[in-house]
């Protein structure tokens, strides 16, 4: 391994505790999305919110799969981490 990948890759935050709590896959992708959240200005109904797709998420956490994280999502909107809404006008506009 070279030594200067440790250096010039941006990290993901992997916190212990979160990842037994709720999953590594589902730790490390509400990481993400709470990242972004912070440097979001989007706000629709007195709620902060961010537009990323599953294949902007599979750039920035290229070790984890599409499917993968589709899985992650859903399981972090069952639970009630997050919520997933689609503010187009046009229907077909995702």
């Amino acid at each position: 391994m070279n030594g200067n990948l440790i250096l010039n890759d941006r990290p993901l935050i992997i916190i212990p505790a979160l990842a037994m709590a709720i999953g590594k896959n589902e730790s490390v992708i509400l990481q993400q999305l709470h990242y972004w959240m912070k440097r979001s200005k989007n706000i629709h109904e007195d709620r902060k919110w961010v537009y990323i797709t599953y294949d902007q998420l599979r750039v920035q956490i290229p070790y984890i799969s599409k499917s993968t994280i589709r899985r992650a999502i859903l399981k972090l909107e069952n639970s009630g981490l997050i919520t997933s809404d689609n503010f187009n006008k046009m229907k077909m506009d995702h």
